[in-house]
């Protein structure tokens, strides 16, 4: 068993075998060049019989299965026959299709040698030997074999020793390659007639006579190096003058191994210089033609052709594969260093930087050879303003060419004299963004040096374009975690600076009415008073800037958000920046959500300073109102004869490129540096007017400044939409029947919201510990009208008491209180036993309001609208 299934490994590994490429030595057999593939595939077949051989050693013995050999045999790729004393022992059916018999008996009386042309009778004797004496396969022959017809065809055939039948034997393999024979002779015949004319047409020729040292060229060995052939001497030391330095002792060893006959043939690679002073690279080939009786090189002959461009290919590509591997393994502190490095070694240079170049014609250099202290941390940039640019370098951006520089430059920015320098912008859709300044080569620059450098500038455009766009996602990400963290940090000081708030407010309005109206000690108390509104109106800013705050859109006066919005925005301003107000007396209202119309007008107003932000200039904002009729519209819904509210922001900055103005309003596209702009501002203003039914237009122009103007529908607000006003307390609302919990768990609010409630005549009962106050409920759900709650609270917080309220009685009412700006309507509407929700710091006239609107006057006076048994106390 342990022999079949080595034989059956064999079998099928060796076929693969005898057309590899590789060596490998497995247990008792050498296989022949063997190929990748062909190694895998045999490897798995011989570990099979292997892992199969020592189970069955192991005790674990398998069923033997007579068909396995012959199925396996017959599966080969190969004709395949078993021999001894070259009598056929087997034969599969690819050799009987072969000789064209039905069955391998026609060849059990014959000697395998007469199939075999006599040439080979010799050498497959002594290969048959060597196979049964090593146990290893011969060496792959080709061989000439005598068909049954007596035609001659070609195979190619290996042997190798194995057991058959208890004894050795020989397995031959062969394949049928009559065909790729007489194909192969047909070309290597037709390539030797061709090669020496095709060759001689294009290529340079040289004849070295090596007795007198004479020797001579073609004209087109003249021409490929620039020399008229009369001007250019004989003799080899003049040709050794044209081989680059580098390469003068790589050529000559060469050749001098050739003409001792270590080498069949002369052929390398080198750079010859050109008559203009440049190199170019030839493919330098030559053999000696004569000798003489003691094989002493005479004459030799040889072809030179210009394999520049092969060259260049070869190294603009192994340029362009570190470009890409630069970009996409190194860090952002060292990725544009790596860059200028790869590009500079590539052209042989010794000086050089590299910038990004900024819609308005300022560079950003990133890194420079060698490298200078520009920068003051790793990773950043040397700006230069347009005006800085030297203007060879603004001609060359502005043309969007590469030019090679003869004279000497200094350039100041970063303190290099260029000698000589190539400079070459890298364009990406029709805008340059990123410039190379390469100098100092030895030989000085060529055109095809320009090339080269601007084929890379070509490959690495979308790269570089890539990972720009790469680094302004990361700085907008940064950004907008940045800005969050500090929406989080406003809520929570908000929170924290309205309870303050709420308590210098409370006990201030509540020592104001225990003094006369008129005394020294009331108009002190009235100053505390509007000092905390103003305290209280700062953190309304604050939350509504931090996005905490939203509403719904309801009727608003236009002009009053612009007035908060330019409260919040004046004062930032530098003096450079002078800002002019044009705001319309009477601008009605419009149907708006308010945080989002100041976001509008802060994100304009923001966008013109930073415009100006340099060189300074004048910021405009304006209101009023205008016909339809009156101004140019694109929305139908806007041109129908309506009365239209217009907004405008101008500033007097640089203007936006004509090709960039339709593209202000994509997300995440900005014309500012990486991190002074998101690239969300005109487009977050963009969709906020859009859902607003208004339009958003943008007039700039190069060099006189940008005006975005806006147009929302006026609205006529109906009775009920005007602001509602507080509710006058009805005196005959039995309020010491009112029983209401009050919850806070700052204890000088729980003590105001007592001594408040408690002054027009309700019962209180004020508790700081709101986990108490949930079980005080729990124990006496009927004992209470109303229940007045913090929503930020530790322990229970006020949307969870609410919550068990709910499930404890349906119809006690809740009130929350809060210092957050959080989205009333939405509270009011996932939590129906929530009946008002009151902001923070609230009055005495703002909870008397929520109680009145809780708890109304019930129809007979009494204020009791509920029947007797509903457990509310009167």
């Amino acid at each position: 068993m342990n022999r079949r299934l080595n034989l059956a490994a064999m079998v099928i590994a060796v076929p693969f075998m005898i057309w590899g490429t590789a060596i490998i030595f497995l247990p008792g057999i050498t296989v022949d060049r063997l190929g990748p593939m062909t190694l895998v595939l045999s490897l798995l077949i011989w570990g099979l019989a292997f892992l199969l051989t020592q189970r069955q050693e192991g005790g674990r013995r398998l069923n033997e299965d007579p068909g396995l050999f012959i199925n396996l045999v017959e599966a080969a790729p190969d004709a395949i026959i078993v021999h001894r004393d070259n009598r056929v022992l087997y034969a599969n059916q690819r050799t009987l299709d072969f000789f064209g018999v039905s069955s391998y008996q026609h060849f059990a009386e014959t000697s395998l040698l007469e199939f075999i042309h006599p040439h080979y009778h010799e050498i497959i004797i002594d290969r048959q030997q060597e196979a049964l004496r090593t146990g290893q396969s011969s060496e792959a022959l080709e061989v000439t074999v005598i068909m049954l017809d007596g035609t001659q065809r070609e195979i190619f055939a290996n042997t190798i020793a194995i057991n058959f039948k208890g004894r050795k034997a020989l397995l031959t393999f062969f394949r049928d390659i009559t065909e790729q024979a007489a194909t192969r002779q047909e070309l290597l015949d037709s390539r030797e007639r061709l090669q020496l004319a095709l060759e001689a047409a294009r290529d340079g020729v040289w004849d070295w006579d090596l007795r007198s040292g004479r020797m001579v060229y073609s004209q087109a060995w003249a021409n490929m190096l620039g020399y008229d052939l009369q001007e250019w001497q004989s003799g080899q030391n003049a040709w050794l003058s044209l081989i680059h330095p580098d390469d003068h002792a790589r050529s000559t060893a060469l050749l001098d191994a050739h003409l001792n006959g270590n080498l069949p043939i002369y052929e390398t690679e080198v750079r010859l210089r050109h008559k203009a002073g440049h190199y170019i690279w030839v493919l330098d080939r030559g053999q000696v033609v004569d000798r003489d009786d003691e094989g002493r090189p005479l004459r030799m002959t040889g072809t030179q052709r210009d394999i520049t461009s092969r060259k260049e290919a070869e190294l603009a590509l192994e340029i362009r594969n570190r470009i890409a591997e630069v970009f996409l393994i190194s860090d952002e502190k060292t990725v544009y260093h790596e860059l200028l490095e790869t590009v500079i070694k590539g052209c042989d240079c010794q000086v050089g930087f590299f910038a990004t170049v900024k819609e308005n014609g300022s560079l950003r250099i990133l890194a420079t050879q060698p490298e200078r202290e520009l920068y003051p941390q790793p990773g950043a940039s040397h700006k230069i303003a347009p005006s800085e640019v030297p203007p060879f370098l603004a001609e060359i951006i502005a043309g969007q060419r590469g030019a090679i520089l003869e004279h000497p430059h200094h350039f100041t920015p970063i303190g290099q004299e260029f000698q000589t320098a190539l400079v070459v912008p890298v364009i990406s859709r029709h805008t340059v963004i990123g410039l190379f300044m390469l100098g100092n080569k030895l030989q000085g620059f060529f055109a095809s040096d320009r090339a080269l450098v601007e084929s890379l500038a070509t490959y690495m455009a979308p790269i570089l374009q890539s990972h720009l766009t790469g680094e302004m996602r990361e700085a907008q990400l940064r950004q907008a975690q940045k800005m969050e963290a500090l929406g989080s940090l406003a809520g929570g000081i908000s929170h924290d600076f309205n309870n303050i708030l709420q308590a210098i407010m409370g006990f201030t309005a509540l020592a104001r009415e225990e003094v006369p109206a008129d005394s020294l000690i009331a108009s002190d108390l009235e100053r505390v008073l509007r000092a905390a509104r103003r305290g209280q109106d700062l953190v309304r800013r604050i939350l509504l800037f931090s996005r905490r705050e939203e509403q719904e859109q309801h009727p608003v006066k236009i002009r009053t958000i612009m007035e908060e919005a330019l409260e919040l925005l004046t004062p930032s301003l530098p003096s450079t920046i002078e800002v002019r107000i044009r705001l319309g007396q009477d601008c009605g209202y419009i149907l708006a959500d308010p945080a989002q119309i100041h976001q509008v007008i802060m994100n304009l107003a923001t966008n013109a300073y930073n415009a100006m932000e340099a060189d300074g200039g004048v910021l405009e904002i304006g209101l009023r109102l205008v016909e339809s009729a009156d101004v140019e519209l694109e929305d139908p819904f806007l041109a129908d004869g309506r009365q239209l509210v217009m907004i405008w922001v101008s500033d007097t900055g640089p203007g936006i490129p004509p090709a960039e103005v339709e593209r202000v309003f994509e997300p995440f596209y900005t014309t500012k540096e990486v991190g002074q702009g998101t690239g969300l501002g005109l487009s977050v203003v963009h969709g906020i007017i859009m859902n607003h039914r208004g339009e958003v237009q943008i007039d700039s122009q190069e060099g006189q400044g940008t005006k975005v103007t806006i147009y929302l529908p006026l609205h006529q607000p109906l009775p009920a939409d005007k602001p509602a006003t507080v509710p006058v307390e009805n005196p005959a609302v039995e309020r010491q029947n009112v029983h209401i919990l009050f919850v806070d768990d700052e204890e000088d609010i729980a003590s105001i919201g007592k001594a408040m409630l408690e002054k027009p005549g309700y019962r209180v009962t004020a508790l700081s510990d709101s986990s108490l106050a949930l079980d005080l409920v729990r124990r006496n759900p009927h004992d209470f009208d109303m229940v007045i709650t913090d929503l930020t609270m530790p322990k229970v917080t006020g949307l969870h008491m609410a919550q068990e309220i709910g499930i404890l009685r349906k119809d006690l009412p809740v009130v929350l209180i809060t210092g957050l700006g959080d989205n009333q309507d939405l509270l009011l509407e996932s939590y129906p036993n929530i009946s008002a929700v009151i902001p923070k710091p609230f009055s005495s006239a703002d909870l008397g309001a929520a109680v009145n609107r809780v708890i109304p006057e019930s129809p007979d006076g009494s204020g009791d609208d509920r029947p007797e048994n509903s457990g509310h106390r009167r």
